[in-house]
């Protein structure tokens, strides 16, 4: 949901926020998860009492070297999964970056973001008979 407030559609209202969140919840639910948060203020709250069990030890910094250098199929798609990988990391809160030793400058959060928003808008082109589009016709279709 921040990705897509960030990149996407800023202005998605708090009621179609907490309307996402309660439609993931219910997917996590059928999965067998218990106590699903289910609201943006729900969130905020578990995220926040889950701050002080968070660590940032070799095992993360592993991990976190492992997506960055996640082999590419090309040597093109390379610095696209570069860029997507810091529009990730750009999603963070500002806790979690210090915590990751990350810092970004304002200029280089605008890059990666003017550079992942028209990545994607390029994938959705490319996949524009992907499975996303195909549940929508039949949305269409049937509804």
């Amino acid at each position: 949901l921040k990705s897509h407030m960030r990149y996407v559609n800023p202005s998605l209202s708090l009621v179609e926020q907490d309307q996402y969140y309660k439609e993931t919840a219910l997917t996590a639910e059928l999965l067998g998860t218990t106590d699903v948060p289910k609201s943006v203020a729900a969130i905020e709250t578990y995220i926040a009492s889950q701050q002080d069990q968070l660590i940032y030890d070799d095992r993360a910094k592993q991990i976190y070297q492992i997506l960055l250098h996640a082999p590419a199929p090309s040597l093109m798609a390379k610095p696209v999964g570069i860029i997507m990988f810091y529009a990730g990391v750009n999603l963070l809160p500002d806790w979690a970056k210090t915590l990751y030793g990350v810092s970004s400058s304002n200029l280089s959060s605008r890059f990666i973001g003017f550079s992942s928003q028209n990545i994607a808008k390029l994938i959705r082109w490319a996949v524009k008979d992907g499975s996303v589009f195909r549940a929508k016709r039949r949305v269409m279709i049937n509804g």
